[in-house]
């Protein structure tokens, strides 16, 4: 570890800093004398228009460019631009450090879409992070945030609604810095109730830097709620409408206040929607030559109702303190119909009965969720600043089923061989506690040090009663897992100039160390503490600005994937008549090791991604045959090591001023390997790709058309092979009253083309699953925004309770 940070630090303090630089720095306001944040700053030279550098003014509306210079009085030239504002530019002749003066830009009032569509890159690229602003997409600017995720390059949901990250589980998911903590369902539901009117923009980071948690192996995914920026007040409210087997409603309003010291922000959401799914799995037990084939119908209806609001005050220049609130509400009911056909194919095993087992459920799952956050941000005049929070949340769960099954034989079809009716439920609460401090130091102007600490302490109940019609007893069990994590972290950035084939090294060199204490009791016993265990997870990111403005970037960072606590909880779940999930208490982390290699081009419109990852005691679900009764169990495992490489391509090219095309490919090569797995040898490995293709035009000055499209080739999951699928979605918007007022309508799958097929063949199973989701959507989506005030400088925190709560699911 030592020679790592030697090596480090002497290629980047080794190298000739003595060239002579100059510094030509200004500021962008508009006519309300409000900074200007994320305007574009480019230098060109004069009178060949050779372009120098580019940079983008900071939340000040400040910017600064260094540049070398020969000590005469050379000739530039300065254009600025921001969206939603009319260009300026300015030509100046210098040799010396030069205060260019502030720049005053005019807002356009009536936006010319022809510029917005041929100016307004989709994705932002910088280093290991990808900003996509979801309002230049037409299936995500009235969509909703599940919208938008669904059209990030290099990102998936799958059919269990986990994300998937250039191939990878283990992407933490926040909302303004704060981890969702919802299980699927309930989650996608949350996201489905954000409109893209109040989304900012979302933020990916395949390579986070120690300052972030060491948990998720997969990167992180941040969406960004906008925050006022003036005294005043806006909100933005919407109404979206999908006709599917019935009519599915989502409301959400947004509200922000800005006055002088105080902001406050409130967001509601309420939402009722449905999904019909048709299942069915076929089992092969190639031991005793016995199929098990069953079919499914199940109708989930989810309704949702949240709320998220914040408020702060500015104590001073230096010192603002704030409060957090988040509260959710969901309710899922699930009616479930499955029908099992069990048949010997074989005179070894004609001592099973020929037989099918009908059975009618009925599921309810409730999640109420509240979590409070107080903050105090400060910062000196000399730049330190410090940042200390602390969080509570709360977490209830509670999962209920209904089951009445009807047992019959094939020779007597007539006669009901056995009857049951069973009840289970499965409480499960969840409560975190966390506080943290973060300490920022500028040296000079180009190098930032920043240390910190994190305290949290998880608390988990869970617990499962079941009764069954042929016995009086009623079996209950508990089970409690306590955990507390210390965490302490530094890191440090910057960047340095150079005369040299390259202009630019950006550079983040960090090592977080957490101490976690895990502790766990089944069915009232004493708690039992599990082994302590003590990591140091390094990141390491290089990247290398060249004078064409191309960048490369050079990663390596270590992270940790901790079990989800329903994972360890040892109860069995019924999800069909032979089909069950069970917890394992005795998975372990998995321990990631990622390395980046990275190409932005083209003014950050292109991007090649080499990603590889090497991960040991990896934790995947496996299915496993009771040999007694042919049940299926499914429980995740640890299991030895797994490998992926992926290559990801970002292209976003403009043909003419009225058709802009976004192409996102992506290549994905997996391993999964274990010596020894149920007495064979596991090697399963897979190369799979996607194509993922966007075509906007624009009809007219406020409509756009856009066509989407998305392949997806086979790719595996464990011992899970899923075939591929193609979609392709149609939309359309008209904007009114200086787009303020937006209608949207989209057709989802225009050829009804979604399904997911999966097959499992090992040792003596061999199973194939195929699910048809009801993906064929049209949406009418409706949305308005009302504002009043002038533009001032924001703040935004996050709350500190941030890998504890994507564990909870």
């Amino acid at each position: 570890m030592k020679l790592v940070f030697f090596v480090s630090f002497s290629i980047i303090f080794s190298i000739n800093i003595f060239s002579q630089k100059i510094e030509i720095y200004g500021n962008v306001i508009d006519k309300g004398n409000n900074p200007i944040e994320y305007s574009t700053v480019d230098l060109l030279s004069l009178p060949d228009s050779l372009h120098i550098s580019r940079t983008m003014t900071n939340e000040s509306g400040r910017f600064s460019i260094k540049i070398v210079n020969d000590n005469k009085a050379n000739k530039y030239k300065l254009n600025i631009a921001s969206y939603g504002f009319e260009s300026i530019s300015k030509e100046f002749s210098t040799n010396q450090t030069l205060d260019i003066g502030t720049f005053i830009l005019n807002e356009i009032e009536q936006l010319d879409e022809v510029l917005v569509v041929a100016e307004k890159n989709q994705i932002n690229i910088n280093g290991t992070e990808k900003s996509f602003d979801p309002g230049s997409n037409i299936f995500s600017k009235n969509g909703t945030a599940f919208d938008a995720l669904s059209h990030i390059a290099g990102l998936w949901i799958n059919r269990e609604g986990e994300l998937i990250l250039n191939g990878k589980k283990g992407v933490t998911l926040m909302i303004n810095g704060q981890e969702q903590i919802l299980d699927k369902d309930a989650l996608n539901a949350v996201l489905k109730s954000i409109n893209v009117t109040s989304v900012k923009n979302i933020v990916v980071n395949t390579l986070p830097s120690a300052k972030n948690e060491a948990s998720g192996a997969a990167g992180t995914i941040d969406i960004k709620i906008k925050d006022r920026k003036s005294n005043g007040f806006d909100s933005d409210i919407s109404l979206s409408t999908h006709f599917r087997n019935q009519i599915n409603l989502i409301g959400n309003l947004n509200f922000r206040l800005k006055s002088n010291k105080w902001y406050i922000g409130v967001g509601m959401g309420i939402s009722k929607t449905s999904r019909l799914m048709d299942v069915s799995n076929i089992f092969l037990y190639r031991e005793n030559a016995l199929e098990t084939d069953a079919a499914i119908l199940q109708e989930n209806e989810y309704r949702n109702k949240n709320i998220h609001s914040t408020i702060k005050y500015q104590v001073n220049d230096s010192n603002v303190i704030g409060l957090i609130f988040n509260g959710f509400n969901n309710k899922t009911d699930n009616p479930v119909i499955s029908s099992t056909h069990v048949k010997p194919i074989t005179p070894e095993t004609l001592f099973f009965p020929d037989s099918l087992s009908v059975t009618n459920s009925i599921n309810l799952e409730r999640l109420k969720s509240d979590s409070y956050g107080l903050f105090w941000d400060y910062v000196s005049n000399n730049g330190n600043s410090l940042y200390f929070s602390t969080d509570y949340s709360s977490y209830d769960k509670d999962f209920d089923v209904n089951a009445q099954t009807f047992l019959s034989l094939f020779d007597t079809p007539d006669n009901i061989i056995k009857e049951e009716i069973i009840d289970f439920s499965i409480p499960f609460d969840v409560n975190i506690f966390s506080a943290k401090l973060d300490y920022s130091i500028p040296i000079k102007e180009n190098y930032l040090l920043e240390l910190g600490t994190k305290y949290s302490r998880t608390e988990n109940d869970s617990g499962r009663t079941f009764s069954s019609s042929l016995d009086s007893n009623i079996e209950k069990s508990n089970f409690n897992y306590k955990e507390n994590i210390f965490s302490l972290y530094t890191n440090y950035s910057g960047h340095k100039d150079y005369n040299r084939k390259y202009k630019q090294i950006n550079y983040q060199i960090g090592l977080r160390l957490e101490h976690t204490n895990p502790l766990f009791s089944f069915s009232d016993s004493d708690l039992v503490p599990i082994n302590d265990y003590t990591r140091l997870f390094p990141s390491l990111n290089l990247g290398f600005v060249f004078e064409s403005n191309n960048t490369i970037n050079i990663g390596y960072n270590r992270r940790i994937q901790r079990p989800l606590y329903n994972e360890l909880s040892p109860f069995v779940f019924f999800l069909s008549d032979y089909i069950s999930r069970e917890g394992n208490p005795s998975l372990i982390p998995e321990d990631i090791h990622n390395f980046l290699l990275s190409y932005t081009f083209n003014k950050g419109k292109g991007n090649i991604e080499f990603n590889y990852s090497h991960s040991l005691d990896k934790i995947t679900q496996m299915p496993f045959q009771n040999s007694e009764n042919f049940n299926v169990i499914l429980q995740n495992v640890n299991i030895q090591k797994r490998q992926n490489f992926s290559v990801t391509g970002i292209f976003q090219n403009k043909i003419v001023n009225w058709w802009n095309i976004s192409n996102n490919i992506s290549g994905i090569y997996d391993r999964y390997y274990q010596d020894n797995f149920e007495g064979s040898k596991l090697d399963i490995n897979k190369i799979s790709f996607s194509f993922d293709t966007t075509h906007e035009f624009l009809l007219s000055k406020n409509c756009n058309l856009q066509l989407s499209a998305l392949y997806l080739s086979p790719f595996i999951d464990g011992l899970y092979e899923t075939s591929n699928y193609f979609m392709a979605s149609l939309g359309v918007e008209k904007s009114f009253f200086k787009n303020r007022l937006n209608l949207n309508m989209e057709l989802q799958d225009i050829f009804n083309t979604y399904k997911d097929d999966v097959i499992v063949n090992f040792n003596s199973l061999q199973s194939k699953f195929v699910q048809k989701i009801d993906t064929r959507i049209f949406k009418v989506a409706l949305s308005y925004n009302f504002k009043s005030g002038e533009k001032v400088k924001k703040a935004s925190k996050e709350q500190s309770n941030e890998s504890e709560k994507s564990r909870v699911n």
